[in-house]
């Protein structure tokens, strides 16, 4: 009789301890080994990854001609022409990598490569045509120069050539 109450108390202590462990203790574990899964260390395939994302990512650029800019340039109201898109794989890629042991960060130089897809992108489309476009900077320059000054816009107008 002693010996099954002995076992008895002995296996509620041990199922009490594996409850008391895994309760506190898994948690931990996991975290543990998650986060050396996940750590950016040298030579590590999650840093492989993390460094060069080898999908690329889909870049559409869509450009509004100008066709009538010596009419425009004459005061006339300009016509647009919508062209594109132009499809273009963007891939992203971490370049020049330095850990930081004192912070436990990693430091690097970002470097984008686009590559002009000519399947994807509208039909006759080649990235090689000629593209008549208002200077955006110059555009905006005189845009706020017509809004904050407006006396100036004649002296300005003589500085840009035709």
């Amino acid at each position: 009789m002693q010996l099954p109450v002995g076992l008895a108390a002995g296996g509620g202590g041990v199922f009490f301890l594996a409850v008391v462990a895994g309760w506190y203790g898994m948690p931990k574990l996991i975290h543990s080994q998650i986060a050396n899964g996940l750590a950016l260390k040298k030579g590590s395939d999650i840093r492989q990854m993390w460094s060069n994302f080898s999908d690329p990512i889909d870049f559409r650029v869509y450009i509004l001609n100008l066709t009538n800019p010596e009419a425009v340039h004459r005061g006339e109201k300009p016509i647009v022409q919508e062209i594109g898109p132009y499809f273009y794989e963007e891939y992203k890629q971490k370049v020049k990598l330095r850990d930081h042991k004192e912070d436990d960060t990693v430091s690097y130089n970002n470097k984008v490569t686009w590559l002009f897809n000519r399947g994807k992108s509208a039909p006759g489309l080649t990235g090689d045509e000629m593209v008549t476009m208002p200077h955006p900077l110059l555009l905006g320059l005189l845009l706020t120069l017509e809004r904050d000054k407006p006396g100036m816009l004649a002296l300005v107008n003589k500085a840009i050539p035709p």
